[in-house]
């Protein structure tokens, strides 16, 4: 029986593994990360490589090593030298960078010798701790961690249809599993729907690549450094938060706290000059469908207006992984998991939510306030958890 099993090899539980090896010191052969994709991180890898991103939105201190300046002491090697690696504020670390941190990590933790991959199927107790069934078999641990993100629960939006969207062969979402950027082809006009660092980041990418591109959103552009303002990492905004005893006023606090459809300075300003030099094309305004023919896939707009081209990708985001739906829905059940209004635990500072089943990512962000989901919040909670190791 293992000790610790950590389900989801994202950014979560990576660092909590590397947290409670190299940390804590539990022993390797005692902790696995169950994860169904054939290498760790590579869902993470394969959105981020999806929007193009040049520099990641999280500071320099935030990374999945365990000290806090690690990722600038790695930036201090040879390689690194005399390139770009950071952007203001808070000194941004590039994507080749963080990942080539994140490889030095797992290298020198050995965390990938404990990826067991499979798809979990369910969970349930032991006499002693926990079983977790996978499309690969049954594994038992002591305690779980469930560190999953929210890479499978897409955003589309209302009037489309995934599997209608799906064979049109046209038509993607930025961060679907099947999406490759190459896949837009030969179209030499792409829309791109949303305004949020996603979208911006996409559609600079395709212009570098030479494509027309039209953005289509809802809102004005929106900017902001972080998805959620700084405080929410310290006691500011914390301590208030955490003296609210009520989920749906936490809840409510951290839908406001928020910065949706946002994106940092610095993306905002090459969007602008894209936006100045014609080589992105803004329309804002509501969408009520699409329709498509041989030569183009057009969404039509309020007003009875139309935008197309040879391609349409959805940069419209995540929904929450709600633990009352898939896998988790029957073990809540089970085990009498108590669950708030909408639908997630609100568990302690120790993020138990009963004796050895712990949460981290979105499934923490009621006690963990906004910034749960992050970066910032991998470390949070790693912490919080490797206390109990």
């Amino acid at each position: 029986m293992l000790e610790w099993l950590i389900i989801g090899g994202g950014i979560h539980g990576v660092h909590l593994a590397n947290r409670l090896v190299c940390g804590a010191e539990v022993e390797r052969d005692r902790v696995a990360i169950v994860d169904p994709h054939g290498e760790l991180l590579a869902r993470w890898d394969h959105c981020t490589a999806m929007t193009g991103m040049g520099y990641l939105r999280s500071p320099v201190v935030h990374h999945i090593g365990l000290e806090p300046m690690e990722l600038l002491e790695f930036s201090r090697g040879s390689r690194w030298r005399g390139s770009d690696c950071f952007r203001p504020p808070y000194d941004r670390p590039s994507l080749p960078l963080f990942r080539a941190h994140c490889e030095a990590v797992l290298d020198q933790s050995g965390l990938r010798r404990l990826h067991r991959q499979g798809m979990v199927e369910g969970i349930g107790t032991t006499a002693d701790g926990y079983k977790v069934e996978t499309d690969q078999g049954v594994l038992t641990a002591r305690r779980v961690v469930i560190a999953v993100g929210s890479g499978d629960r897409l955003a589309w939006p209302e009037w489309v249809c995934p599997r209608e969207a799906r064979s049109d062969g046209r038509v993607w979402h930025i961060f679907d599993e099947g999406f490759q950027r190459e896949k837009v082809g030969e179209a030499e006009e792409v829309v791109v729907v949303g305004l949020g660092i996603s979208a911006a980041q996409l559609s600079l990418a395709l212009t570098d690549e030479g494509k027309r591109v039209t953005v289509v959103g809802r809102h004005e552009i929106r900017v902001h450094d972080f998805d959620s303002e700084p405080c929410w990492l310290g006691p500011k905004c914390q301590r208030g938060f955490r003296r609210l005893a009520c989920p749906k006023e936490r809840r409510a606090v951290i839908d406001e706290a928020r910065h949706r459809g946002s994106m940092p300075k610095d993306v905002a300003r090459a969007f602008q000059a894209a936006l100045d030099e014609g080589e992105i094309v803004l329309r804002q305004g509501e969408i009520f469908g699409w329709e498509s023919d041989e030569q183009e896939v057009r969404l039509l707009l309020e007003g009875g207006a139309s935008v197309g081209g040879g391609a349409l990708v959805l940069a419209t985001g995540f929904r929450s992984p709600r633990p009352d739906q898939g896998w988790l829905a029957p073990a809540m059940n089970e085990m009498g998991l108590s669950a708030s209004p909408c639908g997630f635990p609100m568990v302690g500072a120790d993020l138990q939510w009963r004796t050895g089943l712990f949460v981290s990512g979105p499934l923490a962000e009621l006690t963990l306030g906004p910034a749960a989901r992050n970066i910032s919040g991998a470390r949070m909670a790693a912490r919080a958890i490797a206390r109990a190791a």
